[in-house]
């Protein structure tokens, strides 16, 4: 559901960057170069859950939610599109945790208006700390997650002028992958594609306004 809303969201972006007028005055407004940094949510990975009736009890073990920042150079290509580099990092917030956090940065394109905008981003990353955890009504840390490093992530975002060259920014979407490849117990290997997300809120500054000038 939350990656159709995203493509959704992108597509309506694509068919209102098309309309002359609206893509010239957001394509004004754009500066060439831009820089930005952001706190952050996410990514996120839902633990292992298991429920035993005879102790009336549930338990979640070797869950991750992330929690840090994020700074951002972003280039003017043309018009509305920019390109944008970004790295970030997050540390592990869950309780009942496996890693410490991750680091990671992206790439990708977007298009900018004056007060939305949406971007196509690629992640590489690597989760740090230890990946050993308690499964569920176990004890001792006798279970392991593996991460892949390598997500993508679709994000729409808002943003609204509060002086001159300063914008404020909130964004967010969802994040398919990385890789998770859990082992546990008994032996059994948990294969799946973390569907995740990133939150962000923070201040752009106009680096370089203006457009991009021609030479003769």
């Amino acid at each position: 559901m939350v990656p159709m809303v995203g493509l959704a969201t992108a597509a309506a972006l694509v068919v209102w960057a098309a309309q002359p007028s609206a893509a010239q005055k957001a394509a004004d407004a754009n500066p060439r170069v831009a820089v930005a940094g952001s706190a952050m949510l996410g990514p996120h990975a839902i633990g292992n859950e298991e429920c035993r009736a005879d102790v009336a009890r549930c338990e979640k073990r070797g869950a991750f939610f992330g929690v840090g920042t994020t700074a951002e150079l972003r280039v003017r290509l043309a018009g509305v599109f920019s390109v944008h580099a970004r790295p970030w990092v997050v540390g592990n917030a869950a309780k009942d945790k496996v890693f410490s956090g991750a680091v990671g940065g992206g790439v990708g394109l977007g298009a900018y208006g004056r007060h939305v905008f949406g971007r196509v981003e690629y992640i590489g990353l690597h989760a740090f700390g230890d990946a050993n955890f308690t499964p569920p009504f176990f004890e001792g840390e006798v279970a392991r997650d593996r991460w892949g490093n390598h997500a993508g992530m679709l994000a729409v975002g808002f943003r609204r002028a509060i002086a001159e060259r300063v914008r404020v920014e909130l964004w967010g979407g969802p994040m398919i992958g990385p890789r998770s490849r859990r082992t546990l117990p008994d032996d059994t290997v948990d294969r799946r594609t973390l569907v995740t997300f990133m939150l962000g809120l923070g201040v752009a500054f106009d680096a370089l306004p203006g457009r991009w000038r021609h030479r003769r």
